[in-house]
């Protein structure tokens, strides 16, 4: 922890306000390593014992949003029991507190969000915000209008039908052919619905790739590679998130 001026580092814990804090210090309510404290300039840091009527406070871990570029051949998990690499191989160690908003499988890679915003991550997944997810897919097999019709209109899964989709046949440059290039564009996430709804309508998947979440886009993100959200793209994000009337 940096050196504090104690008002903003009971503020940072959550305890109250900066103004409230400072109220708290004048009337004599915290203490610093045993000596009640009434300063406002009094500075504090790492190592020093605050508490605040007589219980210690907690320093709140400090809440951080990461976009991970995820390659193929590694599982979003903390550890594997078959020994596979993890997402977590590409992270320093001071990120592996955070966790994945949701999942993509072994085989696929694209974006990833990470976070240990716990409110937030219960929002991305849950069906009420519908927050759109983008990915392109390379299939082989007969991509035609009835089969286009179907995965836009939903699939009938195990666990039930698909929501409809928006899919869209981009031009598959540089492709081996019979190969075929779709858009998909999402507002579930149902386990490896991607390849589940392409098998269902004869088509195979040999790359799945996602692109975007919201207003977050992978582009510029080399692969196995991570970054911060800017503060632009979290703002947009929440602003994505309110909840539908």
């Amino acid at each position: 922890m940096e050196i504090l001026r104690l008002q903003k580092y009971l503020a940072q814990c959550g305890v109250a306000s900066r103004r409230e804090a400072e109220r708290l210090i004048e009337s004599g309510r915290v203490q610093v390593n045993g000596v009640t404290v009434s300063e406002m300039g009094y500075k504090v840091q790492s190592q020093d014992k605050v508490l605040l009527d007589g219980k210690p406070i907690k320093e709140k871990a400090k809440v951080m949003y990461i976009m991970m570029n995820k390659p193929e051949d590694c599982v979003v998990t903390r550890s594997d029991p078959q020994g596979r690499r993890t997402v977590y191989h590409f992270l320093p160690k001071s990120l592996h507190h955070l966790h994945p908003v949701g999942r993509l499988d072994r085989n696929s890679c694209g974006l990833l969000l990470l976070t240990n915003d716990g409110e937030l991550t219960q929002k991305l997944l849950h069906p009420r915000y519908k927050m759109p997810k983008r990915y392109r897919v390379h299939v082989t097999g007969k991509v035609d209008k009835m089969a286009l019709a179907r995965l836009r209109g939903g699939i009938n899964l195990e666990e039930g039908k698909t929501q409809p989709a928006r899919v869209t046949q981009l031009p598959a440059k540089k492709l081996p052919k019979g190969s075929h290039v779709l858009e998909f564009i999402l507002e579930e996430g149902k386990k490896r619905q991607i390849r589940r709804m392409c098998k269902a309508v004869n088509l195979r998947v040999t790359f799945l790739q996602r692109q975007a979440i919201g207003p977050l886009v992978l582009e510029g993100l080399e692969e196995e590679k991570y970054r911060p959200l800017r503060n632009s793209e979290l703002k947009a994000l929440k602003r994505g998130m309110v909840s539908p009337r």
